[in-house]
């Protein structure tokens, strides 16, 4: 079964994470110390298009009474992010459903204090991204944080240019062949959408956000936070 925008099935998920995305794992990393150095508890912690809960995984060995609540397009994803997620207590760990971040709906439930979003808004289109921001600004409690991780689009042809170059690089490097890595960046512009970093600066601030800033650069990745 192939899952959400890049033809990949949910099984394969985390090594193609590995061999496509440069420095991935840093970005939990960093996206927990920032939510470490924003939030003084963290309740409830919602990740939507989570995958196969990597974000959660690293989130978990810092802040361990925290209720997690997962959603993602992906019934599959879903199934396996339970599978991967065993070790956190049944009590803490909650499936919103098969579900993308632009329908959202938690009403009824605690506002998380931190909503998380990894590789998930970047397949969608101008108004759907925006909406997709939106929701997760109305369900963020107030003084929340929300982090979210996107493939961006350089400022100039030619930085875009030695982007690509980059980027083919390190997934040869991982062990794709020069032809699979093409075809993998086929899909820049076809499922995948990249704005620059001002723009997504931008959609922050007009989903509603008081602060936004970039705290993570990689290659063609970056890393952004939001305040309510």
């Amino acid at each position: 079964m192939i899952d959400n925008a890049i033809p990949v099935s949910a099984a394969e998920y985390s090594n193609n994470l590995r061999q496509t995305t440069p420095y991935f794992q840093n970005f939990y990393y960093e996206a927990v110390d920032i939510v470490k150095h924003t939030q003084t508890e963290v309740k409830n912690w919602l990740d939507t298009g989570c995958g196969t809960g990597n974000m959660i995984q690293e989130a978990h060995q810092t802040f361990r009474s925290t209720r997690y609540w997962l959603a993602d397009p992906s019934q599959e994803m879903l199934m396996h992010a339970r599978m991967n997620l065993m070790r956190i207590p049944q009590h803490q760990l909650m499936m919103v459903g098969a579900i993308g971040s632009e329908e959202l709906d938690m009403t009824g439930f605690p506002c998380p204090q931190v909503v998380t979003a990894s590789l998930a808004h970047h397949y969608l289109l101008e108004e759907d991204r925006l909406k997709a921001t939106q929701q997760c600004h109305k369900i963020l409690a107030d003084g929340g944080v929300y982090i979210t991780l996107e493939t961006i689009q350089s400022n100039t042809p030619q930085g875009n240019e030695i982007g690509l170059k980059r980027w083919l690089s390190y997934q040869i490097s991982q062990g794709r062949t020069e032809q699979e890595a093409r075809d993998y960046l086929e899909h820049l512009g076809t499922s995948c959408f990249p704005i620059t970093v001002d723009a997504h600066l931008a959609l922050l601030k007009e989903a509603g956000f008081k602060a936004a800033e970039l705290f993570w650069l990689s290659h063609m990745q970056a890393g952004f936070f939001a305040l309510k």
